[in-house]
C-alpha cells in the first residue's frame, strides 16, 4: 500500500515538532533504523527489516511512507511520545489502531475495487473524478476551445 500517515500537535504551525524532538524520540525506537544526511543529521528513519517504510521530519511534523500494520503502529507510539495525533492523507486523525484498521480496510473493499474494474472506461474516469482523482479533460478542452476562437478571428 502506498499510504502516508502523518505526527502532529494540534495547532502544529503554532506548536510544531522539532527536529531535535523528533530525532530524540526514533533514536530510541529498537524498531527504527536512523539514516543520517551529508551533514550528519538525521534525514528519515526506516521500519527494521523495510526499504520503504519511513519516518522523516517536514517542518514542524512527521510523515510515514508506505504505512502498514508494523509503522503506523510506530506512529502511534511516536505520537504518544511527542505529545501529538496521527493524522490521515486526509487530515482526519486516527483515534488508535482499530480506528486506522477499518478506514484502510473500508478502502481497499473488494466492492469499491470490483465497480472500478467492471465498468467501461468512460465511467471509471467518471468514478475516479468523483474520488478526487479526476480525468484532466477539462485543461484539454480549454485549449480546444481557446484554438477554435483564434482559427475563428484569424479567419474574419
Amino acid at each position: 500500500m502506498g499510504l502516508r500517515a502523518f505526527v502532529a500537535r494540534s495547532g502544529w504551525e503554532k506548536n510544531p515538532i522539532s527536529a531535535e524532538e523528533w530525532w530524540d524520540a526514533v533514536a530510541t525506537m529498537p524498531e527504527l533504523s536512523v539514516h543520517l544526511g551529508r551533514e550528519g543529521e538525521p534525514a528519515f528513519a526506516l521500519l527494521r527489516g523495510s526499504q520503504r517504510r519511513r519516518v522523516s521530519w517536514r517542518q514542524g511534523f512527521l510523515c510515514g511512507d508506505h504505512v502498514d500494520r508494523r509503522l503506523i503502529t510506530v506512529l502511534f507510539l511516536l505520537a504518544d511520545r511527542l505529545g501529538a495525533q496521527v493524522f490521515s492523507e486526509h487530515r482526519r486523525v486516527y483515534r488508535d489502531l482499530a480506528d486506522w484498521e477499518r478506514r484502510v480496510q473500508r478502502r481497499s473493499t473488494p466492492g469499491r475495487q470490483a465497480r472500478m474494474a467492471g465498468a467501461p472506461p468512460g465511467a471509471r474516469q467518471g468514478m475516479a473524478a468523483h474520488h478526487g482523482r479526476a480525468a484532466g479533460l477539462e485543461p484539454v478542452l480549454a485549449g480546444l476551445v481557446l484554438l477554435a476562437m483564434l482559427v475563428i478571428f484569424a479567419l474574419q
